[in-house]
């Protein structure tokens, strides 16, 4: 069976993240996907299959490259979306 988790991080630092995601914490999102990686290591599994789905705005494309770099150092996948609203 395969799992796999999207993790919606519409930014590369924690300004930009807390403009879309209100009262959000960039670094502990960060650190949540970190541990999950630590357990995905101790228990020799590749699942979940991480992906980081990044909602492009305005304020935020000029991280796209940062947040898919980033989401390789993580192992996730990455996947930029327009937002509906541009």
């Amino acid at each position: 069976m395969r799992w796999s988790l999207t993790v919606s991080i519409d930014g590369a630092s924690p300004k930009s993240y807390a403009q879309y995601r209100v009262k959000g914490d960039f670094d502990r999102v960060i650190g949540h996907i970190r541990r999950i990686n630590d357990f995905k290591r101790k228990h020799r599994s590749g699942w979940p299959i991480l992906t980081w789905q990044f909602i492009v705005f305005g304020h935020n494309e000029h991280e796209i490259e940062t947040a898919r770099k980033m989401a390789g150092e993580l192992g996730m996948g990455f996947r930029a979306k327009m937002n509906v609203g541009r």
